[in-house]
């Protein structure tokens, strides 16, 4: 009797164990078929017209300027895979209100170029966006979006010449972690692994309506939004520059200023 039971138990536990390997082989095969169909959206897309470039020591970082240009500067810094165009009405507002407003697009986002060595950190943004307020001439107020606040923040303590204000608009933050670089981050430090992801949840198109309507409180708008958001994602190598930056979303410490409350 008890080696009965143990056999049935040994045969139920070896077909648990193939529906669990064949469950494991169809998520990899739906999650390289999205890869795939990612590369396949992807190509030569034109920046936006009235598309500015600033020169920075690791590539040109795109922007939309408005407003007078003897006009106080205002710098916003975009969130999480969003780019400048995603502040096109409130930019157009401050422009009306006599700002020199501009816009950027903080790479491997929007429209500028990418970083070969994928250097998408907390203080190579900063010194990216001290690079464009260089180029300004002037002070600027500098604003920071959600995951923008971070490099905003850390331009502010590392170039506080460069930088009038600084305001952030609920910015993420965080705070050093003495624990460390959690296991989201190590396995998306594997850059085949990260594109798998980016290419499931960021640029594709069926998974970018849930996605923005968690980031934002009027979920109404989403539908509205959602044009502006896919725009640069037709760039070719979209997901793989995205992919390259996605770590950075999970760092606890980069030794950047921003990070030690």
């Amino acid at each position: 009797m008890g080696v009965g039971v143990a056999l049935r138990a040994a045969r139920i536990g070896a077909a648990l164990f193939r529906i669990v390997v064949a469950l494991i082989a169809l998520l990899l095969l739906v999650l390289v078929g999205l890869r795939i169909a990612a590369g396949l959206r992807e190509g030569a897309v034109a920046a936006p017209a009235g598309t500015v470039r600033f020169a920075t020591p690791t590539g040109a970082v795109a922007a939309r300027v408005a407003g007078p240009a003897d006009g106080a500067p205002l710098v916003i810094v975009h969130g999480t895979a969003a780019w400048s165009g995603f502040w096109k009405d409130v930019a157009a507002h401050l422009a009306g209100k006599g700002w020199r407003v501009v816009a950027i697009d903080l790479p491997p986002f929007g429209w500028s170029d990418r970083d070969a060595r994928g250097r998408y950190d907390r203080i190579a943004q900063a010194q990216r966006l001290a690079s464009v307020l260089t180029a300004l001439g002037r002070p600027a107020v500098v604003v920071g979006h959600s995951f923008g606040a971070g490099p905003a923040t850390e331009l502010a303590l590392r170039h506080p010449q460069e930088v009038r204000a600084l305001v952030l608009v609920d910015g993420a933050l965080g705070e050093l972690d003495p624990k460390g670089r959690g296991a989201a981050a190590r396995v998306l430090d594997v850059r085949p692994a990260a594109e798998l992801v980016t290419s499931a949840a960021v640029t594709n198109p069926a998974a970018l309506r849930p996605l923005l309507r968690s980031m934002i409180a009027r979920k109404d708008k989403a539908d509205a939004w959602l044009p502006v958001l896919r725009e640069p994602m037709g760039r070719e190598g979209a997901t793989s520059a995205y992919a390259a930056w996605l770590p950075n979303l999970f760092v606890k410490d980069d030794g950047a200023l921003s990070r030690r409350s």
